[in-house]
């Protein structure tokens, strides 16, 4: 009895994530995306086109990131409309302003790999993912996450 007891208390905690909450994902596996972007430099690059729906939005549940030289890169993800985000234009990481950006790792280390988000990253609906780097230690990236 007592191992039973044991047994179904470790499960629970195995099932529960480091909050003690359980996690529900809206959506299915179909509306998941992977995009990736290589050797971006001081401009913009788009990684995910708008969603097929206006009222469809993206949220980024996984970034991946390394600079193309041996120097540390800085990079930023950001959303918007138009070519290559170049309307509406809306700082998601760092969210505080388009113009900060973030340090990543040099190609002679692992890359940073910020998964697990406590709360995925909404990108406003309609609205492209996009990246930007600096002029000198490009900046390469994968996002993932999901469509709804």
């Amino acid at each position: 009895m007592k191992l039973k007891i044991m047994l179904a208390l470790l499960l629970s905690l195995v099932a529960a994530n480091a909050s003690g909450q359980f996690y529900t994902r809206i959506g299915s596996a179909s509306e998941d995306f992977t995009c990736g972007v290589a050797k971006v430099a001081d401009a913009l690059v788009e990684c995910k086109a708008v969603p097929a729906s206006a009222s469809q939005r993206y949220h980024i549940t996984q970034i991946i990131t390394q600079s193309s030289t041996g120097t540390a890169n800085q990079y930023s993800v950001q959303s918007g409309t138009g070519t290559a985000c170049g309307t509406s234009t809306t700082a998601v990481f760092p969210a505080d302003a388009v113009t900060t950006k973030y340090v990543g790792p040099t190609n002679a280390q692992a890359p940073h790999i910020i998964s697990f988000f406590p709360t995925p990253i909404h990108i406003t609906a309609g609205h492209a993912i996009c990246v930007l780097g600096i002029a000198t230690q490009l900046t390469t990236m994968t996002i993932s996450g999901y469509v709804q």
